[in-house]
């Protein structure tokens, strides 16, 4: 009975702890300017991942009008469908390319949205550890005790 009662403070102490737990404006500002950073990298990576597909279209493209010149000044067979084997793996490499760019996804809201909903989430440990969810519990006794 003593061990329980024990517990049961211990408990009190915590939640009442967990209750008063919130970042302050210097650890959220300095928090926001990370995550901006991080953002901004990954924004310009995707850019120069998109220039790059680009670029890898124009060069197969170039590759694909150069081939229909060579067709027309050879006569050999076999040179004619070494080419044409080439140019069949050329349209299917720029397909993949062109299919690539295609899926780049912009993201659906923009950083001060996204920042915002993580703010929330994190402004309120306790309604974190209330949710009874065991990863989301673990999360706040790493956030909250180093």
């Amino acid at each position: 009975m003593a061990a329980c009662l024990g517990r049961d403070v211990l408990e009190g102490a915590f939640t009442d702890h967990l209750r008063q737990l919130q970042p302050s404006e210097k650890l959220i500002a300095l928090t926001k300017a990370m995550f901006k950073s991080a953002w901004d990298q990954r924004i310009e990576q995707a850019q120069a991942g998109t220039v790059s597909l680009k670029r890898e279209v124009t060069k197969i493209e170039k590759q694909i009008e150069g081939l229909p010149d060579r067709f027309v000044d050879t006569g050999l067979p076999s040179v004619i469908t070494a080419y044409e084997k080439r140019l069949a793996t050329l349209e299917r490499e720029k397909l993949v390319t062109q299919e690539k760019l295609g899926k780049r996804a912009e993201p659906t809201l923009g950083f001060d949205q996204l920042f915002e909903l993580a703010c929330a989430f994190l402004a309120n440990p306790w309604k974190l550890w209330e949710s009874g969810q065991l990863t989301l519990q673990r999360t706040v006794l790493k956030l909250a005790f180093a």
